[in-house]
């Protein structure tokens, strides 16, 4: 049998600090759910890794494939949108992670129980789509 180590994602720092570091993403009291979805992007199979934590002031997403990573935070102001999209490259191919998180009910969870998408593309094809408005996902942007 073999084992895959998981590390954390860039995103989230190890707790230790450094002089070049200001405050430590991961904090005491934050909820964390990691999830890892193996994908192919270009003709390689790649590792994501979908991460959703919550503290008491927001929620957040991170996405990563390999040292990239897209991270997105749920922040309770009015004026911030809470549908977007954000793309990087990894070995030359383009990945967008596109989210309508606009309606999600989290009832109290670390992830959305309803009402949301988040969308992986690689060169405007659909790796990976989490969520239960996976038809309003195609309809809306076209995927």
């Amino acid at each position: 049998m073999m084992h895959h180590p998981i590390g954390v994602p860039a995103c989230f720092s190890s707790g230790e600090r450094s002089d070049n570091d200001s405050v430590p993403v991961m904090r005491i009291g934050q909820n964390l759910l990691m999830s890892v979805y193996h994908i192919k992007i270009g003709s390689q199979c790649q590792a994501i890794t979908v991460t959703w934590y919550k503290n008491f002031l927001l929620h957040g997403l991170s996405v990563s494939v390999d040292h990239y990573c897209c991270k997105v935070e749920l922040k309770p102001w009015f004026f911030w949108r809470k549908e977007g999209s954000k793309r990087f490259v990894v070995n030359g191919k383009s990945v967008d992670v596109v989210w309508d998180l606009k309606a999600a009910k989290f009832d109290g969870e670390t992830e959305p129980q309803s009402n949301y998408y988040v969308a992986i593309l690689c060169d405007q094809e659909v790796v990976l789509l989490l969520g239960d408005l996976k038809k309003e996902c195609i309809q809306e942007d076209g995927l």
